[in-house]
């Protein structure tokens, strides 16, 4: 399978405080580039001659919703093009959820996207940092617009996912905010990520462990009633126990693309300085020196560090093989961040801790397929 993220725009009507697009241009992906972009994708599965031909295609801004026309032009571009190649095509959305009505919610599930919603928790923690352009808080918009995530799940049987970022002045409420996610919103599939804007210490990282430790508790406790969730953070966790990676696994750059609105291609959002820029969708045969490092890396068979090589966690490790936040941090594809380090060690303890009861409650409950 090869996924493409499009940047359709740089449109926001919100202005979070961690947002990696810091410049809001209003800036929206032309439809050449859209066009190109299909083809692209399409050119690199016929390329790699997959045996599994299916292209998964994101949609991402700014807010994406404000270019819904784009959106459905490119959806309806590029389900003619996968009948002429035999290529299926799947959807998915990233959405502040202040935008939605029923045409949205038709065509999502007409087209059977997959949907996620940012929100951070309740009014007092997600207003703090997630605010419209005027300066006001927004969780109030996507509250009003929970009856289509709702209706949107009845529909189709697919869980729509919340995701929130943990920021320091969030992280420490993190409990009761899935808590509140589930018990107050009904939220069923839940997720996180951290504000890459921000340096994490050992201290935090020790603080967020113990505040994961009473989730999965709870996630344990709430097996089987009505409470029942998936938590998308716990599921990677535990495939990171359940599988063997080699030295670059993510498939970034191979398997799957960040396209910005002008066409530059990137790893992923973390990326999207103009030195890790891997190509241009524009641009035929276009490949940057950094395409090529990359391509190179993915052949690796080993990771070539000594601190990864005598880690007792290498083989079921992702971080070794981050590249991106591997620059960012030492400068080096080689050499991993500390910071996602002492992360994957402190989860990883906790994961195996619970790893058993954790299995056994995926094998009872069917509610796991997202």
């Amino acid at each position: 399978m090869i996924r493409i993220t499009l940047e359709i725009n740089r449109k926001c009507n919100l202005r979070c405080n961690y947002c990696y697009i810091t410049e809001k241009n209003d800036e929206e992906m032309s439809w050449e580039t859209a066009k190109n972009s299909v083809e692209f994708a399409i050119n690199k599965i016929k390329d790699m001659n997959h045996t599994k031909r299916v292209i998964r295609i994101d949609f991402l801004g700014g807010e994406p919703l404000l270019s819904f026309d784009l959106i459905r032009r490119v959806v309806e571009y590029s389900r003619k093009r996968g009948e002429k190649e035999k290529v299926k095509f799947n959807y998915a959305l990233t959405t502040n959820g202040t935008i939605f009505d029923k045409e949205l919610l038709d065509f999502f599930v007409e087209n059977k996207f997959s949907l996620k919603i940012s929100l951070d928790g309740n009014p007092d923690i997600n207003d703090m940092d997630r605010k419209t352009i005027t300066g006001a808080g927004s969780y109030y918009l996507v509250e009003k617009n929970l009856q289509y995530i709702k209706e949107y799940e009845r529909r189709t049987d697919k869980l729509v996912q919340v995701s929130s970022v943990l920021t320091h002045n969030n992280y420490k409420s993190y409990y009761s905010t899935l808590k509140f996610f589930v018990e107050q919103l009904g939220v069923k599939y839940i997720d996180l990520g951290f504000n890459s804007n921000e340096i994490w210490g050992e201290s935090e990282i020790r603080k967020i462990t113990k505040i994961f430790e009473e989730i999965i508790l709870y996630f344990i406790n709430c097996a089987g009633t009505p409470n029942e969730f998936v938590f998308g953070f716990l599921e990677d966790k535990i495939k990171g126990i359940d599988n063997i990676y080699r030295p670059y696994s993510c498939g970034a750059g191979i398997l799957s693309f960040y396209i910005s609105y002008s066409g530059n291609y990137f790893l992923c959002p973390a990326s999207l300085k103009d030195e890790y820029c891997l190509g241009d969708v524009n641009a035929k045969h276009s490949e940057t020196d950094f395409m090529k490092l990359i391509k190179k890396a993915y052949g690796m068979k080993r990771v070539q560090n000594k601190k990864c090589q005598l880690c007792k966690m290498e083989p079921y490790c992702t971080v070794k093989g981050c590249f991106i936040n591997n620059l960012l941090e030492n400068n080096s594809i080689i050499v991993p961040s500390n910071s996602l380090c002492t992360r994957k060690k402190l989860f990883g303890e906790i994961i195996k801790k619970y790893y058993f009861e954790i299995k056994d409650i995926k094998k009872k409950f069917a509610y796991i397929a997202i």
